[in-house]
């Protein structure tokens, strides 16, 4: 919140010169607005929530808080005509104004933490202000609650939307408080394990950069919910109350349930032992570290429900009979065997070019995207091969197709022999699952 040295109030002539232009690059302590505290217009002019815009302080993924537990915050300030931002934020017991509740953490350089003895509060820093850059504007940060349950918890927010003017005058200041209640006693946190984190089709354990995986559990979420994707908006990350944290990022979701939850690892998820946290109806899970690899590599597949043996299926096409999702479901386009798959009409045949889709097979030369519906066709980092029984295949077409879905165009050899038919993805020396077969129709 910028200020000058001159017009200001009597509230702000206190302090010393040196430390009233270090304003500029955040606000003093005790200007959240918080009961016995100041807000924004003790060194700005004008009276709070008298502009067109306004401040909202958001939990992100939580209704409640959970003692101890670290939760992402956020406060959007909206004001279409500010070319200039900044807050400050506090956390005060609901029975106690005057005391401390909880702590704050920085995450991307725009906040900045202020102590003074055991009370913290939050603000914007010179990066923060963002000087000619219209709203809305978010600042996001952490915040770990306290210790123990101390009741509800109340967050003041005091936010400037300034003109920019390198002046005090034509600046508009909003207040905002948000009430946060601890999570229900008694009610079990989600859980999970790093082995109950695998491909979504095939089980295969671990992670990987744009992958679909099943996360199994306990109490992961209090109902079910799908996600319903649209062209244009960014995939859903928060379904049914929960949100899956991976490294700090929130992953879309296709489903969630009480004992597992099925998602897409974040595309710029680093390799190796990655935490991964479970978020439901304000109750945290522990931290988790699952192994991340560059490729997790799957194919989609269709069980044979009836058998007396688990047997999975590829699924597959008719090269570039349909590349996305929706398509995959339609009768008639599919290849495998009538008596496990209801869509398909007929195997694939020897000679035949077919397409096979699969998950987890890791970068694009192009971009790759695991936030929105809509990723083009991009071509793959590394191509896989194929071994379909014995014989190793090389596609002549591999691309990301739809977030996580990945076609791989192969030939079926002439001399294919007739029947159920092992087949196996290989990338960058890691193989898919053994357990999945091709129909091949004579």
């Amino acid at each position: 919140m910028k200020l000058t040295n001159t017009f200001l109030p009597a509230a702000c002539l206190f302090v010393a010169a040196p430390f009233l232009y270090a304003f500029t690059s955040g606000a003093p302590e005790r200007v959240s607005g918080a009961p016995g505290e100041r807000n924004c217009t003790s060194c700005h002019a004008g009276s709070p929530n008298s502009g067109p815009g306004k401040v909202r302080i958001e939990m992100v993924g939580a209704d409640n808080y959970t003692p101890g537990q670290t939760t992402r915050m956020r406060v959007v300030i909206e004001d279409d005509s500010a070319r200039k931002w900044g807050f400050e934020l506090s956390a005060r017991p609901e029975n106690n104004p005057d005391g401390n509740a909880g702590s704050f953490k920085e995450l991307d350089g725009t906040t900045q933490v202020l102590m003074e003895g055991i009370s913290q509060w939050i603000t914007h820093t010179s990066a923060g202000a963002r000087l000619n850059t219209r709203g809305p504007i978010a600042f996001e940060f952490n915040y770990t609650a306290p210790a123990s349950d101390v009741g509800p918890i109340v967050f003041y927010a005091s936010a400037n939307a300034a003109n920019g003017n390198s002046s005090p005058s034509g600046d508009s200041i909003y207040t905002a408080a948000l009430t946060v209640s601890p999570a229900a006693v008694g009610v079990p946190r989600p859980s999970f394990r790093p082995d109950g984190v695998s491909d979504l089709y095939t089980g295969l354990p671990g992670m990987a950069p744009g992958a679909w995986v099943t996360l199994t559990g306990t109490d992961l979420a209090s109902g079910r919910a799908y996600w319903a994707p649209a062209a244009g908006k960014p995939l859903d990350t928060v379904l049914g109350k929960v949100t899956v944290k991976i490294n700090d990022v929130p992953a879309p979701l296709l489903y969630v349930g009480p004992d597992r939850i099925q998602l897409l690892v974040p595309a710029a998820t680093p390799e190796g032992d990655v935490p991964v946290v479970v978020e439901s109806d304000g109750r945290v899970s522990e931290t988790v570290f699952v192994q991340n690899r560059a490729v997790l590599p799957a194919f989609v597949t269709v069980p044979a429900i009836n058998s007396d043996a688990p047997r999975l299926y590829a699924t597959a096409t008719t090269a570039g009979a349909g590349t996305a999702l929706a398509l995959i479901s339609n009768k008639g386009l599919i290849l495998g065997r009538p008596d496990v798959d209801p869509r398909a009409v007929r195997g694939a045949l020897p000679g035949e070019e077919i397409d096979l889709y699969a998950i987890g097979l890791g970068k694009t030369d192009e971009g790759f995207a695991t936030d929105s519906i809509s990723v083009g066709s991009s071509p793959l980092s590394n191509t896989p091969s194929v071994l379909l029984g014995e014989v190793t295949l090389t596609p002549t077409y591999t691309a990301l197709v739809a977030p996580g879905l990945y076609v791989v165009r192969v030939k079926v050899p002439d001399s294919a022999p007739g029947g159920d038919t092992p087949i196996v993805l290989q990338v960058n020396g890691i193989s898919s699952q053994a357990n999945v077969l091709v129909y091949v129709q004579q």
